[in-house]
């Protein structure tokens, strides 16, 4: 019997034993706030906290990202069209000279050409003239001090000027500035070119025309005829049949006016020949000007 008895003690000791350690185990390991939880609640209580989150997350303000600045790309094609497009600055438009006003409406370009360096027929071409002789010549013209020869046609050779100037009732129509302004404008114009001779000179006439006009010519009207006294003119490059028409008219004494006094003894034993040779000179002489 008492052995029946402790086999029964045991058996019951396991059993209280065992389920000690059940509960034990259940306490530890069990999670913590969550052991008296079911698993469905458990997964719908997690679920809010999750959303709350999120929408805090949501409602803070996103922090900006420093932008990114990438060089601006040009493409060739719209370059050059944008330059071909851009307005292109204009120059400052030159103010016309007075003088060349004038020119044109006192009729001096009839006789004179274009700039005055594209004389018609003997005229003289006065292009690049030294300014103080015009000025001198023209009102000598108009007051009748300076006459010309007659030209191939019988004409006087001013009276074109006079006409054009001199209404025929006698009054001027041109005053003292505005011839002014006409020399002045005349005076910086390219000179004309030397015509060329019809026959060139041979190196011995250019020895002998060159020696004449230093012994004749040079004192006034300067080196290479180029350089002259105040009130004489240039004589380089002038037209040969209007150098030897003035040479003439000098020394028939049919020109009196201006500084011709002093020219007549250097001209009045000239030859025809000798003016010819030295009117062929002075006409291809080139300025620079």
């Amino acid at each position: 019997m008492t052995r029946i008895f402790s086999a029964i003690v045991s058996i019951v000791a396991s059993i209280v034993l065992l389920f000690v350690l059940n509960i034990v185990g259940d306490i530890i390991y069990a999670p913590t706030g969550v052991a008296s939880v079911k698993p469905d609640s458990g997964e719908m209580a997690a679920a809010p906290a999750k959303k709350t989150k999120e929408t805090a997350e949501a409602k803070a303000p996103a922090k900006a990202e420093p932008a990114k600045t990438e060089p601006a790309k040009t493409e060739p094609a719209k370059v050059e069209k944008t330059a071909a497009a851009a307005p292109v600055a204009k120059p400052a438009k030159r103010k016309r000279h007075p003088g060349k006003r004038l020119y044109l409406r006192k009729s001096c370009m009839a006789c004179h050409g274009k700039g005055g360096a594209r004389a018609i027929q003997n005229y003289p071409s006065i292009a690049g003239q030294a300014e103080k002789y015009l000025v001198t010549q023209i009102k000598d013209i108009l007051s009748g001090k300076r006459v010309g020869s007659k030209d191939e046609n019988g004409a006087m050779r001013t009276a074109p000027m006079t006409g054009a100037l001199i209404t025929p009732e006698g009054k001027v129509r041109i005053n003292d500035d505005e011839i002014q302004k006409i020399a002045n404008w005349l005076s910086m114009q390219p000179s004309a070119k030397p015509k060329p001779l019809e026959t060139a000179l041979s190196d011995d006439q250019l020895k002998e025309a060159k020696a004449l006009y230093k012994k004749k010519c040079r004192s006034c009207h300067g080196k290479g005829a180029l350089k002259p006294l105040k009130n004489y003119p240039i004589l380089a490059g002038m037209k040969k049949a209007y150098i030897v028409a003035q040479i003439k008219d000098v020394k028939n004494k049919v020109r009196k006016n201006g500084k011709i006094k002093s020219m007549v003894p250097m001209v009045k034993k000239l030859t025809d020949e000798q003016i010819d040779l030295l009117a062929s000179y002075l006409s291809q002489i080139e300025r620079l000007k």
